[in-house]
């Protein structure tokens, strides 16, 4: 809560430091990536959160390992945390980085986002996340 200042690392983008991005749900925590350190780009122009190729990897197969079959609930999802340089960790809940969608995504809507069907090996969603 409130406001975080830190200072920006790009020359011509709003970048920022980030030392690592986790999955925090219930009584564990799970680092999904840029554990070693990484930059991510601000922008606020966008409602959009982009994750790094291997973070959103790694987030959606930890998901599909939940065994969590519907994206009705988020409250079943964890939040995912990105904490950036100084110490200070940002809380992104469920709705913030996971939304339903049925039915198959238009052209336009592929080469925006990644989707993904949340299931179990062998199985099939009737949703996407």
């Amino acid at each position: 809560t409130g406001v975080v200042t830190m200072p920006v690392v790009g020359d011509f983008t709003w970048s920022i430091k980030v030392s690592n991005m986790s999955l925090h749900f219930k009584n564990f925590k799970k680092v999904v990536g840029c554990e070693n350190g990484c930059g991510v780009i601000v922008d606020s122009g966008t409602s959009l959160l982009g994750l790094p190729t291997g973070v959103l990897t790694t987030t959606a197969q930890y998901l599909s390992a939940l065994g969590i079959e519907e994206c009705r609930d988020l409250a079943e999802f964890p939040d995912l945390v990105i904490t950036v340089d100084g110490g200070h960790n940002l809380h992104f809940p469920p709705s913030a980085y996971l939304g339903e969608m049925t039915g198959q995504p238009s052209s336009e809507v592929s080469k925006l986002m990644r989707t993904d069907a949340l299931s179990k090996p062998g199985q099939r969603s009737k949703s996407q996340c």
